[in-house]
């Protein structure tokens, strides 16, 4: 479950409760899925914009040299004020 602990994380801090929710509601744990209807709008939001990052930034990794896309990645996810 590597991407529900993404989702858990600092980036997209989306709580134990939103994936309970998310999963019990049909979604699937997988960034290319489609979010339920049934999804309260906050949560489907959350996982909205978690998924569509997350599938921007391996698109990245199929497009770009491993090393770009690892700093397009951390600028996106603002990681470079954490490293200073």
């Amino acid at each position: 479950m590597a991407l529900a602990a993404v989702l858990r994380g600092l980036y997209f801090g989306i709580s134990d409760d939103e994936l309970y929710e998310f999963k019990t509601s049909g979604g699937y744990f997988n960034i290319f899925s489609t979010i339920s209807d049934t999804l309260s709008g906050e949560v489907a939001s959350k996982f909205q914009g978690a998924f569509e990052a997350l599938a921007k930034y391996h698109i990245w990794t199929k497009k770009y040299s491993p090393a770009a896309a690892l700093e397009m990645i951390m600028n996106d996810l603002g990681l470079i004020p954490y490293t200073l």
